[in-house]
């Protein structure tokens, strides 16, 4: 399957099993989709899951504005297909094609982001969500552990 960026993509169980961290946002059996933000030099694919749970992102952001915390670049909404969705950006983490088990459609077309200003923003956001990670910054008391992630895909691809 040729990945293409900026498309949203359904993630095999199988990651869920091999990199068994709790706090992974779960695969919801197949029916989360996954925003492709971008492929680094070991071909390792960052993706950011949804939610179409707004109510409970809207109480996050809520409680982070009254704690005086940042939450700009943690979140990013947008309507996927005729829903309203939210890119949970600071729940991002990598994977490799092989842990790819489709397209995401609607109505049997892949969803795919075509409005180059989102893009931008989407992008901008993770990539500065991914640096803040790299130098330590959690998001949560509980989070994934996506940089051991990232090193053991690594190290499998170089096997």
């Amino acid at each position: 399957m040729n990945i293409v960026e900026h498309s949203f993509y359904i993630i095999k169980d199988d990651f869920f099993k091999d990199f068994p961290d709790s706090s992974l946002v779960k695969n919801k059996k197949g029916k989360r989709p996954h925003y492709y933000c971008f492929k680094d030099n070991f071909e390792i694919i960052w993706v950011i899951p949804t939610t179409s749970q707004i109510n409970k992102i809207d109480k996050i952001i809520d409680n982070k504005k009254k704690n005086g915390q940042q939450y700009e670049d943690l979140f990013h909404f947008l309507k996927i297909g005729h829903k309203e969705g939210v890119l949970l950006i600071a729940n991002m983490f990598p994977l490799t094609k092989k842990y790819i088990e489709r397209e995401y459609t609607i109505e049997g077309e892949p969803f795919k982001l075509l409005d180059r200003s989102k893009i931008l923003k989407i992008d901008k956001k993770a990539k500065k969500i991914l640096a803040l990670l790299r130098k330590g910054v959690k998001f949560t008391p509980i989070q994934a552990d996506v940089l051991k992630i990232e090193s053991e895909l690594k190290s499998k691809l170089n096997h």
